[in-house]
C-alpha cells in the first residue's frame, strides 16, 4: 500500500505497511475508516482517520502504538496542517526545535502549525498508548473568530504569514474541560458519531484550549498585589487534589488561605473556573482517567485509592462527567 507519511527509525531499517490492523490487534476499528498499519522490529502501531466532507472543521485519527523495542521514529510528510495533538500515555518523548526533547511524563495536548510534518519521537520499550490527532480546516478558526477573536487572532495572523507555530512550548496537561470535550470526541469517534456533532465538539475543543491559553499568559502576567493570592489558591489546589478522603467544606479551606469565605470562593472561581467541590471531583476523575487508560488496576481499587465509598459511588461520578460507565470508558480505549 502507499505510505501515510515518510518513516524512518534508527535501530530499524525494514518495515512493512499494511492498508490494514497489525496482526494480533483486537482493540476498537473505527466505522468508515480509513485504515493503515505499520510494522517492524520496533513493535507495531496502527492509523485510523475518519476523513470528513471538505466543508468540515476536520479529520480525525486515532492512532494505537504497541511498542517492543527502544528507538526513535522519525515521520515526514510535504503537507501543511493544523492540528490538535491529544496524547493519551505517560513517559515518550516529542522533540520540538525550540526547546529540545521533552519528556511527557503525563497526558498532554497541543495545538500546532507546520508547514510539513516533520516529528522526531522517542519511544520506550514496553509503552502502549494512544492519541487522537484532529486535522483542523482553517475554517474553524472563522467561527472561533466571531466570539473570541483577541485569542484567535494571534494564532490566525501566524498561520496567514506561512509561520510555524505551536500554542503551547512542548504541549500541556488537560483541564478537565479540554478533557470532558476530548473524550466526547473519542467516544463519538469510537461510535461511528455524526459529522454535526463532530464539529460541534471540534470547534468546543479548540475554543477551550485558546481559553486555557490565555489563562495561563494571565497567570504569568498577574499584577503583584494578585501574585500572593494566586500563591495561596494553588497551594489549596494542591490540597484538594492529595487530600483523597473527604472534602471539608468551605470554611475549612478559606481558614487555611487565611481568607473570608466570600474572598476564597471568589479568587478560586477566578482562577480555576470552578468551586472547590468541582474541582475536586474534577481532580478525582482526572486521576480515575489515568488509572483507566493507564494500568490494569481495578475499577474498585481504583474507587477506593481516589477516596469513593465504593465502584457504584465513582461509577455514578464518572457517567455524570463522562455519559460512561469506567468499565466501557476502559473498553473503549484499549489499545
Amino acid at each position: 500500500m502507499n505510505e501515510l507519511f515518510g518513516f524512518k527509525a534508527d535501530k530499524f531499517q525494514y518495515f512493512d505497511w499494511q492498508d490494514s490492523p497489525y496482526k494480533g490487534y483486537n482493540g476498537i476499528i473505527l466505522p468508515d475508516a480509513k485504515v493503515a498499519s505499520l510494522s517492524g522490529g520496533f513493535g507495531n502501531m496502527l492509523f485510523q482517520g475518519i476523513l470528513s466532507p471538505v466543508a468540515s472543521y476536520g479529520n480525525i485519527w486515532k492512532s494505537d502504538y504497541d511498542i517492543v523495542e527502544d528507538f526513535t521514529g522519525h515521520a515526514s510528510l510535504d503537507y501543511r496542517s493544523i492540528e490538535v495533538s491529544l496524547v493519551l500515555k505517560s513517559n515518550i518523548a516529542h522533540f520540538h526545535p525550540s526547546s529540545g526533547w521533552k519528556i511527557c511524563k503525563e497526558n498532554y495536548i497541543n495545538l500546532t502549525h507546520t508547514m510539513a510534518m516533520d516529528n522526531k519521537t522517542k519511544f520506550e520499550k514496553n509503552v502502549h498508548y494512544q492519541s487522537y490527532d484532529c486535522h483542523l480546516n482553517p475554517i474553524i478558526f472563522d467561527q472561533l473568530m466571531l466570539f473570541m477573536p483577541e485569542l484567535v487572532s494571534p494564532f490566525l495572523n501566524d498561520y496567514n504569514a506561512g509561520r510555524e507555530i505551536s500554542l503551547f512550548e512542548g504541549g500541556m496537561n488537560p483541564n478537565s474541560a479540554i478533557y470532558y470535550i476530548a473524550h466526547q470526541i473519542i467516544t463519538s469517534t469510537n461510535n461511528g458519531g455524526s459529522e454535526a456533532l463532530n464539529n460541534i465538539n471540534l470547534l468546543l475543543l479548540v475554543a477551550q484550549i485558546f481559553l486555557a491559553k490565555a489563562e495561563m499568559v494571565q497567570r504569568r502576567g498577574a499584577r503583584p498585589e494578585h501574585k500572593e493570592a494566586l500563591n495561596t489558591i494553588n497551594g489549596i489546589k494542591n490540597l484538594l487534589i492529595t487530600d483523597q478522603l473527604a472534602f471539608h467544606g468551605i470554611n475549612h479551606y478559606a481558614k487555611i488561605a487565611h481568607m473570608s469565605n466570600t474572598n476564597f470562593k471568589k479568587h478560586f472561581k477566578q482562577q480555576t473556573g470552578l468551586s472547590t467541590f468541582q474541582f475536586m471531583q474534577d481532580e478525582k476523575l482526572k486521576q480515575a482517567i489515568v488509572k483507566l487508560l493507564n494500568t490494569k488496576e481495578s475499577i474498585t481499587s481504583i474507587s477506593r485509592d481516589l477516596g469513593y465509598s465504593d465502584h457504584r459511588a465513582l461509577g455514578k461520578a464518572f457517567k455524570k462527567q463522562f455519559g460512561m460507565s469506567p468499565k466501557t470508558f476502559r473498553n473503549n480505549n484499549k489499545c
